[in-house]
């Protein structure tokens, strides 16, 4: 499954050319990702936790940013031939990374590997969004990965763990259990079956 993927990362002419010089020069140097935080999700519960939380920073390696650059080009060009099976949805109203490399994704790859929606109005971490859009997501995720929603849905065998929950959701809310939910259910629907996530 893919959310929201740098299929195209949305570089500017300038951030292309230090791409492609950085990483040869300054292969370890790490510079801000320039990645504005309030453009995750229009919760602003989860944008605040995002900015709160100690293992979030801004730095980003040259090097990386050249295999974001180069590799979401590849596989884009890729996805004619693809032939893992996939779900992808992605968020039409980000400003992290252009939606445009996965609709273009979309539209190559063969409609019998790939199952794919945009959320048009929401943002980049489309899992942690305001609702109604949380909802939709995750009643399409149920949808297309074929699982009954009661395993999208927080269950009664959920098992509260704070620290999984931290590091998974950037700190308490909605989504966290249901993410809870997700890594611990028991129904049937989803054990023996493989992760959603």
């Amino acid at each position: 499954m893919l959310s929201s993927p740098a299929l195209d990362p949305g570089l500017n002419p300038v951030q292309k050319l230090l791409v492609a010089v950085l990483p040869a020069l300054f292969p370890k140097l790490r510079v801000g990702n320039g990645l504005d935080a309030r453009l995750i999700s229009h919760d602003p519960a989860v944008v605040a936790a995002y900015q709160s939380d100690p293992l979030v920073h801004d730095r980003i390696a040259a090097r990386l940013a050249r295999f974001i650059a180069d590799d979401s080009a590849a596989v884009r060009a890729a996805a004619p031939g693809w032939a893992l099976p996939t779900l992808l949805l992605y968020a039409g109203a980000d400003k992290l990374v252009n939606p445009a490399g996965s609709r273009a994704f979309a539209a190559a790859a063969p409609a019998q590997v790939l199952s794919s929606q945009c959320f048009e109005s929401l943002y980049h971490e489309i899992f942690n969004e305001a609702e109604p859009g949380r909802s939709q997501v995750l009643a399409a995720l149920a949808r297309l990965a074929g699982r009954p929603v009661c395993c999208i849905k927080p269950c009664a065998n959920a098992v509260s763990d704070p620290v999984w929950l931290k590091h998974r959701n950037r700190g308490p809310g909605p989504q966290a259990a249901t993410w809870r939910g997700l890594a611990n259910c028991s129904s049937p629907c989803l054990r023996g079956s493989p992760a959603l996530f």
